[in-house]
């Protein structure tokens, strides 16, 4: 996923279905497998309130703090407004968090799993996000020419090649 950088969308959908199921929540875990509902990201901002990463159309949030992880609906969110990126893309933010209500906490016995499963996925996206840099550098290399030579004969350019492709098995080897 990391590859085809895919929204991150899909790993609230699958961390917030797995705790839907740790914590006997099935039916919501079901209609988020089927793609029924829709599961968008809360991480906290460094300001106060929290970013609602592809909130927009999403019924619930996934939201992800150090020492809490919960499912909460969508509009428990108080002061949402639209927050444009840096690439000019619109995200969203929120200044606080109202009154939830519906939504599944993860439990203290539960928040080393689902801590554990989040991470996972998010170094295997970004070990995916790496490899694919790396294969586009490559065949850039491959195909550019500068003074009558392909640009990855050059050992300036090569070499930073062979080492960006060690660091991406070493972090492959990390991940799994």
């Amino acid at each position: 996923a990391g590859r085809f950088l895919v929204t991150p969308i899909l790993l609230a959908g699958v961390v917030g279905a797995r705790l839907a199921t740790l914590e006997g929540a099935r039916e919501v875990a079901g209609r988020i497998i089927a793609g029924t509902l829709t599961v968008g990201l809360a991480i906290p901002r460094v300001a106060e309130g929290y970013y609602l990463i592809d909130a927009d159309q999403a019924e619930l949030v996934l939201l992800v703090e150090c020492d809490r992880l919960a499912l909460l609906p969508r509009d428990g969110f108080t002061g949402v407004a639209a927050a444009r990126c840096i690439d000019g893309t619109v995200t969203f933010a929120a200044a606080g968090l109202g009154n939830a209500v519906g939504g599944v906490t993860a439990r203290d016995a539960h928040m080393p799993e689902l801590h554990d499963h989040l991470s996972l996925l998010i170094a295997s996206m970004l070990v995916g996000a790496a490899e694919a840099v790396r294969d586009l550098t490559v065949a850039h290399a491959s195909e550019r020419s500068q003074f009558g030579q392909k640009i990855g004969s050059f050992q300036a350019v090569s070499h930073p090649l062979a080492d960006m492709a060690v660091r991406c098995e070493a972090a492959l080897s990390q991940a799994k």
